[in-house]
């Protein structure tokens, strides 16, 4: 997935500091890894908001602990509409894999043989 390509979300907490989030592919192995998957988001909210939070720091802020990603969450308004956007953020770079190239003269090439 090209860089450019990658949504971003600029969080500004109430101290002024300023958060971009996002999701590239490492992002979402990182999540995967843990049992992360969008699909029981609903079923075990407990756990998978906060993972799912959690993912959208580690592209540009890895560094931080889960105790400061928690307390800018805890500022957040309008988290619903927010994790609705985290969610459709974290299927794009899946999504990607299945991309087709755009210059078709320099593609590989397969066949079934046998």
């Amino acid at each position: 997935m090209d860089e450019k390509k990658i949504k971003k979300i600029k969080l500004t907490a109430s101290d002024g500091k300023e958060y971009m989030l996002a999701f590239d592919r490492a992002s979402c192995k990182r999540l995967s890894n843990i049992g992360f998957t969008l699909e029981d988001i609903d079923e075990k909210a407990v756990i998978r908001i906060p993972q799912l939070v959690a993912g959208a720091f580690l592209k540009f802020h890895s560094d931080m602990s889960r105790a400061e990603i928690d307390k800018v969450w805890e500022e957040v308004k309008g988290k619903e509409a927010l994790l609705l956007e985290l969610a459709k953020m974290y299927q794009e770079p899946i999504d990607s894999l299945l991309e087709e190239p755009k210059d078709d003269e320099k593609n590989a090439t397969w066949e079934v043989v046998g």
